[in-house]
């Protein structure tokens, strides 16, 4: 009889035994050998003596508390619930031409309020200013609106006033920068940050970020965001405030890629979209002016602006098209560069006619503007592995190039003699910052060509840093719980110890030394 069905009968007898049967066979199985009793004796006794020694208690006492992780809650509040995704970027409205995308006296002006519309109805990008009053007001912010007044301007001051007050320090004499790489780098050490440095300027992704060049104690902060949004933040304000200092404004209805203050006039900021339009934030006459727009039909996904002078911009875009706006005169001249989507443009600092691009192709091109209209070709070309980020000159001289692409490197050029320009360095550094972060751009110091700032995917989250050479000469990261994200781009101070960084949920974080510390 095979074994199975020998236990199967077994089963069955078992089943129909008479119940004093079943009690000795249960009794004969629970019957153990001394061994196991002795087994068992030992162990009661050792977890006797393990509980008198109280080590969990010990543990416990030694094991630090820790907390969870929170976020700063400082700046705008955003609701927690999320927006249906809108797929049109870029609305049907009448076609604009190139030569009069200015507007006239007497259009519409798009004003500096301190939030936007909702989306549904601000979806037109509008070819006239924009008020800041009528972009103050999104469904995003649940958190009492504030005016531009309430933010930035002390009470019982007007608004000219108080705007000439807090731009003034930037018309006196700005103190020199420390020649020495060294002790620049000492000063970096003493900047830290903390809970009050912390906010949120934006509702969505940062795209842009600019330190406004004042002589102020407090920073004063602009960034734009994924959705059009441009936030201004006075990091210390001069009273209290129901978002901490921060002012939040809908000039655009797409990702705003490039915000700048201008060089020439402290109470003007630039900020360009994917939307096609180029507006200049006018804080005297309270609106966003529209500078340039591209016509609809054109699929522009990327835009960026540099500042020629006081009266002319340069822009790129993803059509391969650079265009150069006089203000004066409401013209634009275009070109078309044929190099493919450009990510950036800047312009020499003292030569203003020679300019570079940066492209996706991988390659940094050299371009003269007074050759434009004849022959329009580059003249240098600059290769790299991937499409290049951005392209920078060094602020002070223009004897430098500073560029960072997708390949993961980070390439510094001599510039000195633009008919050859030559690699100085070139060296690896992750620049992989994957859908969900902004890319990462190597930004001069505003006032220094010996070193740069870019963003760090490394743990804990930093920012670096680099000197030409390539070498890590700093990095900026907090002890505590507040940096906790990668903050893809950052900003420094022309002379003032500030520096700031924005991440991709909107929030900006400062790093600044004490003044009485230096």
């Amino acid at each position: 009889m095979p074994a199975t069905t020998r236990r199967r009968t077994w089963d069955k007898c078992l089943l129909d035994a008479p119940q004093d049967f079943k009690e000795v066979k249960k009794k004969f199985t629970e019957n153990k050998s001394w061994f196991e009793e002795r087994r068992e004796e030992n162990l009661k006794a050792n977890a006797a003596f393990l509980a008198s020694l109280n080590i969990d208690d010990a543990k416990l006492k030694l094991k630090p508390k820790v907390e969870p992780k929170s976020l700063s809650s400082r700046g705008i509040k955003t609701k927690s619930v999320m927006e249906p995704r809108t797929y049109e970027l870029r609305p049907v409205r009448g076609p604009v031409t190139r030569s009069s995308v200015l507007p006239e006296d007497g259009e519409s002006q798009v004003t500096l309020s301190t939030c936007s519309q909702p989306r549904s109805e601000s979806s037109n990008r509008g070819v006239g200013p924009v008020s800041l009053d009528t972009m103050q007001n999104t469904a995003q912010i649940t958190a009492p609106v504030i005016s531009w007044e309430d933010c930035i301007v002390p009470k019982g001051c007007s608004y000219s006033q108080t705007l000439t007050n807090r731009l003034a320090a930037s018309c006196g004499p700005k103190p020199s920068v420390t020649e020495d790489l060294v002790d620049f780098v000492n000063i970096c050490s003493l900047m830290s940050i903390n809970s009050n440095l912390v906010a949120k300027v934006t509702p969505h992704r940062i795209y842009s970020i600019d330190l406004h060049s004042s002589l102020h104690n407090s920073p004063l902060v602009a960034a734009g965001d994924k959705w059009g949004h441009v936030g201004l933040w006075n990091v210390i304000p001069e009273k209290s405030s129901a978002n901490d200092g921060v002012c939040l404004f809908k000039p655009h209805v797409s990702p705003v890629n490039c915000v700048k203050f201008s060089d020439y006039d402290q109470s003007t900021l630039f900020s360009s979209s994917y939307d096609g339009t180029v507006r200049r934030c006018d804080v005297n006459k309270q609106q966003f002016e529209l500078v340039y727009s591209t016509p609809d039909e054109d699929d522009i996904q990327h835009m960026y602006l540099s500042e020629v002078d006081m009266n002319r911009v340069c822009v790129a875009s993803t059509d391969s098209c650079i265009a150069y706006i006089d203000s004066r005169t409401s013209s634009v001249r275009s070109f078309d560069t044929q190099s493919g989507k450009l990510k950036c443009v800047s312009h020499h600092p003292i030569e203003k006619h020679y300019f570079i691009t940066a492209s996706v192709k991988g390659h940094v091109d050299l371009w003269d503007e007074r050759y434009l209209d004849k022959s329009r070709s580059y003249l240098t070309r600059l290769p790299h592995k991937k499409g290049v980020l951005s392209a920078f000159f060094s602020p002070t001289s223009g004897e430098k190039i500073l560029s960072c692409s997708a390949g993961d490197e980070i390439k510094v050029y001599n510039s000195t003699d633009m008919t050859n320009i030559e690699t100085e360095s070139s060296f690896y550094h992750n620049n992989f910052t994957g859908r969900w972060l902004s890319n990462f751009r190597a930004s001069w110091h505003p006032s220094r060509e010996d070193c740069f700032l870019i963003g760090s995917m490394k743990h804990p989250r930093q920012i670096d840093l680099i000197g030409c050479d390539g070498k890590l000469l700093h990095t900026f990261h907090d002890n505590g719980d507040l940096l906790q994200s990668v903050t893809s781009l950052n900003a420094f101070h022309p002379s003032l110890p500030f520096m700031a960084g924005g991440n991709s949920s909107g929030r900006v974080f400062v790093f600044m030394a004490q003044m009485d510390c230096l």
